[in-house]
């Protein structure tokens, strides 16, 4: 473990306070008992898409996750602080385990949440498998799951529930950064509980959220390596610089010569070479577009005029399908990167050209 990291942990986990108000948003939550660890299920969302996790909505029923509860073996005097631990994509591994260890060894209770297996993910033969799930929200739904699991440790009579932080890897990393911003927290957490501290481990900064720079007022440490393969620090420094400005206690780290999952024993997804670096290009950064429903597009296409127009001409179709409208839009520009090609195009404009001619007959009729 980062030196950095278990000092950061010791200093803020031991100071930090918060209020504490429960209230629960329709999950079902039951209160923990003095000697109750192991294996622990909690409801949370189901499997959302990025734009209903941003609208704040669900469909279907709550799924029951688990994590799993550890205290450390040595005895220590009143309620303990804990940390919640978030996987990557491809699901609790050794690295969240060892961790873990780690972190009870200094003192603390751990709590690893599993966010895949009930969902329907996991690995093959002990094969790491990348859930699909997490493309339709890019980890972001993981948010809803850390602060469930905050709410089910606050009713631990062994957890001080003022002094539990989150800790995130590569797609739980994200969750752990915007877990932070206090507009997510009011759509899916619990009113008037915070995570005590924030640390990511290799986040994806890559989207600009809407008011992602109203966040907690507690720590956030972002630890990352220079030739990261998955992402850039680039736009993590940019997200911290931004948070700064709004006075907020924010930190990153960054080791030179290093990957995407500096923390744990080489393997062989390590490429050697970054794929992404400081010149990235900019279709590979995102906005979160409040007018269009809480769409996500590059960001270099939020003011363009071909994009408005297309827009527009497409809403004079189909008036009330705005959110098919901007999609659709976006797939006829040619500078998207999910430009559907000449074929759509024709389609599209043979539809105008049709509008126009029915305007005409209703006209004359």
């Amino acid at each position: 473990m980062s030196g950095g990291i278990v000092r950061f942990i010791k200093k803020f986990l031991g100071i930090l306070v918060l209020s504490l108000v429960l209230c629960n948003m329709g999950f079902s939550v039951e209160s923990l008992t003095e000697g109750q660890k192991g294996t622990i299920k909690f409801e949370s969302i189901p499997v959302v898409t990025l734009n209903q996790f941003l609208n704040g909505e669900t469909e279907g029923k709550p799924v029951k996750i688990s994590g799993k509860l550890q205290f450390p073996t040595k005895k220590w005097a009143g309620r303990l602080p804990a940390i919640v631990l978030l996987h990557g994509g491809g699901g609790v591994n050794s690295n969240q385990i060892n961790w873990a260890k780690d972190f009870r060894r200094i003192g603390l209770a751990t709590f690893i949440v599993d966010s895949n297996s009930a969902r329907g993910c996991r690995s093959r033969k002990g094969t790491v498998v990348m859930c699909e799930n997490n493309h339709l929200h890019q980890g972001m739904a993981h948010i809803a799951d850390a602060y469930r699991a905050l709410e089910i440790l606050s009713t631990h009579p062994r957890i001080d529930s003022t002094r539990v932080a989150v800790i995130g890897f590569s797609v739980g990393a994200r969750a752990a950064l915007y877990a932070s911003v206090k507009r997510f927290q009011k759509m899916w957490g619990t009113s008037g509980l915070e995570f005590a501290a924030h640390i990511p481990l290799y986040p994806s900064c890559r989207t600009i959220f809407d008011k992602d720079e109203l966040v907690s007022d507690h720590p956030i440490r972002i630890f990352y390596g220079s030739l990261d393969e998955f992402s850039s620090p680039e736009f993590c420094e940019e997200y911290v610089n931004r948070l700064r400005k709004a006075g907020k206690d924010v930190t990153i780290t960054i080791y030179p010569g290093v990957h995407h999952g500096f923390d744990r024993k080489p393997d062989s997804r390590s490429s050697g070479k970054p794929r992404l670096s400081s010149d990235t290009p900019e279709w590979c950064r995102f906005v979160e577009d409040v007018d269009s429903d809480h769409l996500v597009f590059s960001i270099k296409d939020k003011d363009n005029k071909e994009l408005k127009t297309l827009n527009t001409q497409c809403l004079s179709l189909y008036p009330n399908r705005k959110q098919a409208c901007r999609i659709f839009s976006y797939s006829l520009l040619k500078t998207s990167n999910i430009y559907y090609g000449p074929e759509s195009e024709d389609f599209f404009n043979n539809a105008l050209i049709m509008k126009k001619k029915c305007a005409r007959w209703e006209k004359k009729i």
